[in-house]
């Protein structure tokens, strides 16, 4: 079961007479899920997290989930290890296809050149487990905090006493040391 789990009937999305309808959800994750995916995600923290979608059933049995997600989430910076925050949002456009009306493959295939796609098994879509991996897929995996760039420029020479290097003495060679064995 996903940390966030949303599951969407797909059943939902059709009128009696079996004419296609469209849906609207609204998601958002509790405290106890935002720690669970802080978790799986390996952030500090995971202050908000929230989608808004829309889920259609086309004639041809295919599911088009889209809509955008939002985040507010801890990272701690790959340069100072400080943490920060951000605030994002990404769109997502997901087709769920019916694998009984795979009957144009071509078409599935140049359709997924342009969307994410997704095999529907069952009538069950979880929303919750579709925004969790688009979030997850966004996340930086080596973030810069705002204070990096100043330890960027201190190392290029900003601050000559910001560095660990004397001024004006070359850098010594890692390998000057294997050179003396070399010589024995």
């Amino acid at each position: 079961m996903s940390e966030f789990s949303r599951l969407f009937d797909t059943a939902r999305l059709r009128t009696p007479a079996g004419k296609p309808v469209t849906g609207h959800e609204r998601l958002e994750a509790d405290a106890r899920e935002r720690a669970a995916l802080a978790s799986r995600f390996d952030l500090p923290e995971l202050a908000e997290l929230s989608a808004d979608l829309t889920i259609t059933r086309r004639n041809d049995g295919t599911v088009r989930v889209v809509g955008a997600w939002q985040a507010r989430y801890t990272q701690v910076c790959v340069v100072t290890l400080e943490p920060f925050e951000l605030v994002r949002g990404e769109p997502l456009e997901t087709v769920y296809l019916d694998p009984s009306g795979l009957g144009d493959l071509h078409e599935a295939v140049v359709e997924a050149d342009e969307v994410d796609m997704e095999l529907l098994t069952g009538r069950m879509i979880d929303l919750g487990e579709l925004v969790a991996q688009s979030f997850g897929v966004q996340i930086d995996a080596h973030p810069r905090g705002p204070a990096a760039g100043d330890v960027d420029a201190a190392e290029e020479g900003g601050d000559p006493a910001a560095t660990d290097e004397p001024e004006n003495e070359p850098s010594a060679n890692p390998f000057a040391a294997l050179a003396s064995l070399h010589r024995r």
